[in-house]
């Protein structure tokens, strides 16, 4: 049940220009979130299994019963989990592309300053020294945003979809109840355990929803930062280049 394409599949096409270090660092910290998204959406959907087999067990129904209605409720689950993963996902792959924009301008202002230095433009070194050390700060940014990214994903998804079977307090029934669910276990399923969870999902459709929305302007507010700390990086040489005499960027 992958929510996306692999990572590096989506994005790698678009990072070549970057040298083979730094390719690889994206591709290692890809590979990271991806594993890291696939492990917490295994754990969460087994342990909604082990819960609603508890409870139908508790009373004195079998689970091959429910099949077809647990085969549901936990699609349902991982496509909610998978909603909430595609916004993570959405912010780390622009990150990364804004992290793909610094470098390679960072490049461009090496060769400048090596070529300034043949030419003896010593203004025109100086402003490209400096255009370097700016755009390193703005990779660092990527970088903790990257991380950021990884830890707010994991802390949300344990949030909302918290583990079903730990959070459970299914009692040991006496003997009496387990006689008496003989009788009336088949309900008490269907209504206890099945439409109760069927409301619970209706429930997360509805915060899950909300939480998409509140991610998608941090998304965007996270990303117009990186973005405007490159566009003021770039500003900050050109103005650095009138100050030595040069009227050109």
């Amino acid at each position: 049940m992958s929510i996306n394409p692999s990572l590096e599949k989506e994005l790698m096409n678009d990072l070549r220009e970057l040298n083979q270090n730094e390719q690889d660092a994206i591709r290692v910290f890809c590979a990271m979130y991806e594993n890291s998204c696939e492990n917490l959406k295994n754990e969460k959907l087994e342990s909604l299994e082990k819960s609603l087999i508890e409870q139908i067990k508790f009373y004195g129904r079998k689970k091959n019963e429910y099949s077809e209605d647990i085969r549901q409720i936990m699609e349902k689950y991982g496509q909610l989990m998978a909603q909430l993963l595609q916004m993570y996902h959405t912010w780390l792959g622009a990150i990364i592309l804004d992290l793909q924009d610094v470098y390679n301008n960072q490049k461009i202002a090496i060769a400048n300053a090596k070529i300034s230095i043949g030419l003896s433009h010593e203004g025109k070194k100086l402003a490209s020294e400096e255009k370097i050390n700016n755009y390193e700060i703005v990779a660092q940014e990527c970088k903790r945003q990257m991380a950021d990214c990884k830890d707010k994903m994991n802390s949300h998804l344990n949030e909302i979809f918290y583990e079903k079977d730990k959070s459970l307090s299914t009692k040991k029934g006496n003997i009496f109840q387990k006689f008496m669910n003989i009788f009336s276990g088949k309900s008490k399923v269907n209504h206890f355990v099945i439409a109760a969870m069927n409301q619970e999902i209706n429930d997360l459709e509805d915060k899950v929803k909300a939480e998409c929305e509140n991610m998608e302007n941090w998304v965007i507010e996270q990303i117009a930062m990186l973005e405007n700390a490159i566009l003021q990086t770039q500003e900050l040489f050109n103005n650095r280049l009138k100050e030595y005499g040069y009227y050109e960027s």
